[in-house]
């Protein structure tokens, strides 16, 4: 099959694939038969637009080459032409510079591409990669969401938990303020001359100063509950209303500290034990700080304590976790 043959059923979309995109390549790399295809494509739609095409070139013109608006405009363009040009303007119409040739060859070229049909694995292709970019970047959105979703939780809890911690200070700087101004300063002890004795009268037994306060209540026996860290079966049985809880928290091979605080949390509850209400003594083998609350304040459901313990530097530092559940006698 000889060259421009070849052109024309490539035009009119008669060749097979490989055959077309072979054309395709000698398209854009060579300026030869650039220039040659696009002869041939103007002769085709002259001949088309004088009637000149026989029943096997002018089918697949009208049903393939005219399947582009572009094409279409071409062949109007050409029968406007064919009917009003004269032979006397067409021949003074001046000829392109040569110095614009290769630039003009080059915009033909990309007139071309535009032109052709894009064939149907390129388009699924394109569209399989849109799908795909835009299922990774509905993903990205989503994650995104979700981290921004936990951040926002997160800095509502550290700022209800800080707001906790500052309202549970207060209350207890108000009550040691108290204490101070019940309990007052020592009164001064008053020295008398040495002739002057206060002996008790021999018919009025001497009499003792009195305390104002009441004797102090014998301590009431707590229920124990021993806690290690990471533990998460421990199980309370709420005692009655007149027997305290107990809770002991082991340290394990943690090391000492300067002072502890406790933090301890439940569904229903959440409030912290400073570290002066604590004391460190010996569980058993173990040294543990222990927690001393009233049985009132453990509503069943489970609990979450926290224990922290006081670097030298005075930065406070994580010493354990512990878990435990309280349930109904």
């Amino acid at each position: 099959m000889d060259e421009e043959r070849q052109i024309r059923r490539y035009l009119l979309g008669q060749l097979a694939e490989a055959d077309q995109q072979r054309i395709d390549e000698r398209f854009f790399l060579d300026d030869e038969f650039h220039e040659k295809m696009q002869t041939l494509e103007r002769e085709l739609i002259d001949a088309y637009v004088r009637g000149e095409l026989d029943e096997d070139e002018r089918r697949p013109f009208e049903t393939y080459y005219l399947a582009t608006p572009r094409r279409r405009e071409k062949v109007a363009f050409a029968r406007v032409l064919l009917r009003g040009a004269s032979p006397a303007a067409a021949a003074a119409q001046p000829e392109a510079p040569a110095a614009d040739q290769p630039a003009r060859r080059w915009w033909r070229r990309i007139e071309w591409s535009a032109l052709r049909p894009i064939p149907s694995y390129l388009l699924a292709a394109a569209g399989l990669v849109i799908v795909i970019g835009g299922v990774a970047l509905r993903s990205q959105i989503r994650q995104l969401q979700t981290q921004v979703a936990l951040l926002a939780a997160e800095r509502q809890a550290l700022q209800k938990e800080k707001a906790d911690l500052q309202q549970q200070l207060a209350k207890e700087m108000a009550l040691r303020r108290e204490l101070q101004a019940r309990i007052g300063e020592p009164s001064p002890r008053i020295e008398l001359p040495p002739d002057i004795r206060l002996d008790p009268s021999p018919h009025q037994p001497a009499q003792t100063p009195q305390d104002p306060s009441p004797p102090p209540l014998p301590p009431r026996s707590a229920v124990t509950l021993s806690l290690s860290p990471g533990e998460s079966s421990a199980v309370l049985t709420r005692p009655p209303a007149a027997r305290p809880v107990e809770l002991q928290l082991k340290l394990g091979p943690l090391g000492d500290y300067k002072q502890y605080r406790v933090t301890l949390r439940s569904p229903e509850t959440h409030w912290t034990r400073s570290h002066e209400e604590l004391s460190v003594r010996m569980a058993g083998a173990e040294s543990a700080v222990i927690l001393r609350e009233p049985s009132e304040r453990f509503a069943p459901g489970f609990y979450q304590v926290m224990l922290e313990g006081m670097q030298a530097g005075g930065e406070w530092a994580i010493v354990g976790r512990y878990t435990f559940r309280v349930v109904r006698r």
